[in-house]
């Protein structure tokens, strides 16, 4: 489970053959996009985490931070960088000082 709320839906069509082919299954499924627009006008507290390197992905950076890798993709919002492929070797990496205030507000 992703987010607390979170909505899922089954694919079955035939648009859909290489699941059976290549995965041997007959359906999907697929994640809902989370509506992010209550985190709009939202103040949340930046700490200065440092400089993306080599190696480092939002996950490793979360756990490194918080002891806890599930609050990645807040990282991620904070930067507007919603993927590890969004930064580059030099960005500043900004976290937020309190992850859950985000989470609660989404209702992960």
């Amino acid at each position: 489970m992703r987010y607390k709320n979170e909505e899922k839906a089954r694919l079955r069509s035939i648009n859909y053959e290489l699941l059976d082919s290549k995965h041997n299954r007959e359906t999907a499924i697929i994640y809902r996009t989370i509506d992010f627009g209550a985190l709009r006008d939202t103040q949340v507290a930046l700490i200065e985490y440092g400089i993306w390197r080599q190696g480092h992905s939002l996950r490793r950076i979360s756990h490194d931070a918080y002891n806890d890798a599930s609050f990645w993709w807040t990282i991620g919002l904070v930067n507007n960088k919603p993927t590890d492929q969004h930064f580059k070797i030099g960005d500043k990496i900004y976290i937020p000082a309190q992850p859950d205030v985000l989470v609660n507000i989404i209702g992960e």
